[in-house]
């Protein structure tokens, strides 16, 4: 869950993301099911990112299929906004 109305909105999303997490067309809310042990971490993150701070983070998403992924993403200030780059770990 996201504080203080800091829940990011994905706009766009790149081809990988059904190789990754397994949906055809995804909407905002199903990219942001994070582990509950994983959210206040990604919370810092992107209170960070607010202030226009790179940050980097590793952490566990839901896969359409029902079972977690384990993620590293790069957050990357830009324009007032964000650009993620992530990838899954083994």
């Amino acid at each position: 869950t996201f504080k203080d109305d800091i829940k990011p909105e994905v706009t766009t999303f790149s081809h990988s993301i059904k190789e990754l997490l397994g949906y055809d067309d995804i909407q905002n809310d199903d990219f942001w099911k994070l582990h509950p042990d994983d959210s206040s971490m990604i919370h810092s993150v992107l209170v960070n990112m607010k202030k226009g701070i790179a940050d980097e983070s590793s952490y566990r998403i839901k896969h359409h299929d029902n079972y977690w992924v384990k993620v590293k993403t790069h957050f990357i200030p830009f324009d007032n906004e964000f650009v993620t780059i992530t990838h899954k770990l083994s």
